[in-house]
């Protein structure tokens, strides 16, 4: 008897749980997500969220000079792609420093 009273007890406190939790997750839609979604700054946010550029957008790539050799001529640093022109030629480029070119 005991056991199926605490069984029920436990079911109810999940259940008002669950219950408050839908709540809370439908007032953040309703007063955060929708309105969100229907501004005009949307489109503008979502396109940088997902890494797209806009008009009169670029990416500026910064370098520095790694080190100079024993005749004190400057190393030139390989840069295939002297513009970057999109969100993935600069992931590439990155892995491709991070994987391929030693640092000594």
């Amino acid at each position: 008897m005991f056991v199926n009273y605490n069984s029920i007890k436990l079911a109810i406190e999940e259940t008002a749980l669950q219950s408050e939790q839908k709540k809370l997750e439908l007032a953040f839609t309703e007063n955060f997500q929708l309105p969100y979604e229907r501004s005009e700054y949307a489109q503008y946010f979502l396109k940088h969220e997902n890494n797209i550029l806009l008009s009169k957008e670029f990416i500026i790539k910064f370098q520095t000079i790694d080190s100079t050799n024993n005749t004190g001529e400057v190393k030139e640093i390989e840069n295939k792609n002297s513009f970057i022109e999109s969100p993935q030629q600069s992931r590439r480029q990155f892995f491709y420093e991070k994987l391929f070119i030693k640092k000594p």
